[in-house]
């Protein structure tokens, strides 16, 4: 899928509603998951939604759960990549540390994946006892006794839907639940019957993914390395807006970051890390460039005759339009270098 502002990370998205096909998943060899016993949690959750929708005439009418593959940076460890998962996962919300997801990784092409399948309800580590309710309105004839329509000439209102439900003995009737009611719907986005206004939603949710996965591989990967990266701003800002204002900023750093890492890679898998060559020089003069926009928080554009500021006073809109022109600064320099230093077409890296 396309983004207008993450072009390098790809996230394909798609309900599933084939149980056999996550059964299958379960009997791969290479299969991770967030929690113990996952085959059986997963089977029991297959279980459940197949239930709720028993006679149903559709198999359209049952998610099962999400699918989600993302790609990954190439060669990294197979211990990082768990991680990438991890922090990926919690960076959609920290309620997925809750919910059961499975995924393993995958190569296609000279591209390196992770599939991941995402149940959107809760297994309770306790069963909870909760008060059982009407769950719609409800007439009956006052002539038959039966059930019927709230129009009938002889209804009458028997119960309001959210009412208590009690027994022959006026108590509270109470009923177990070891799965979440609700679905926890952190990867569904706003449907709409406008075809513009859906096709927006998807791509807001889209984007949101992918946003996430970049946190994920700058936090981990860069952590784990020497790199030169650009400092991101720190969280521990007591005033909101200046908060919000940091976070967009670390979106545009994180993102920059990671590009500047995979050239670093290219660097080392082709045995010039450590070789202060002209092309190693070269990649100085543009990160350094970069850094002294950052640092001086000016960006200045001598052929449009005008500069920006990278400045916390500014507006949020000022500020936003003061990254962006600085992402396709750092978008250009960095294809720029990659096209003249590197580009091979027998060895051409995903990233650009």
């Amino acid at each position: 899928m396309s983004s207008k502002n993450y072009l390098n990370q790809y996230i394909e998205y798609s309900p599933l509603h084939d149980k056999n096909y996550i059964l299958e998943l379960l009997s791969l060899e290479k299969v991770y998951s967030n929690q113990r016993n996952y085959e059986k949690k997963a089977k029991i959750l297959l279980n459940y939604e197949s239930q709720r929708k028993k006679g149903s005439n559709s198999i359209q009418d049952i998610i099962y759960a999400i699918s989600l593959r993302a790609m990954l940076p190439k060669h990294l460890p197979i211990s990082i990549k768990h991680d990438i998962v991890r922090n990926f996962m919690l960076n959609i919300h920290p309620k997925m540390k809750d919910l059961l997801y499975l995924y393993h990784f995958i190569k296609i092409g000279r591209g390196e994946y992770v599939d991941i399948i995402v149940f959107e309800r809760q297994i309770y580590k306790k069963i909870n006892y909760v008060d059982k309710r009407y769950i719609r309105d409800m007439f009956m004839d006052k002539i038959t006794g039966r059930t019927c329509s709230r129009h009938h000439p002889n209804a009458i209102h028997r119960c309001r839907k959210g009412e208590l439900q009690l027994d022959e003995n006026g108590n509270t009737i109470k009923i177990a639940r070891f799965i979440s009611p609700k679905k926890y719907r952190y990867l569904n986005y706003k449907d709409n019957k406008d075809d513009e206004i859906r096709k927006l939603n998807f791509n807001n949710l889209i984007d949101k993914l992918k946003r996430c996965m970049v946190q994920a591989i700058s936090k981990l990967s860069l952590s784990n390395c020497l790199y030169y990266s650009l400092k991101r701003e720190r969280f521990d800002i007591k005033d909101k807006n200046k908060r919000l204002k940091a976070y967009m900023f670390n979106n545009t750093i994180n993102y920059i970051n990671l590009r500047l890492r995979e050239l670093q890679n290219t660097f080392y898998y082709r045995g010039l890390y450590w070789d202060r060559n002209e092309s190693w020089r070269h990649f100085e003069r543009v990160f350094f460039s970069l850094k002294s926009i950052m640092d001086n928080g000016v960006v200045k554009l001598e052929k449009n005759k005008f500069r920006i500021d990278i400045n916390f006073k500014s507006s949020f809109a000022d500020l936003k339009t003061a990254l962006n022109i600085f992402e396709k600064i750092a978008d250009k320099k960095i294809k720029e270098f990659y096209y003249t230093e590197f580009y091979d077409s027998e060895f051409d890296n995903y990233i650009l």
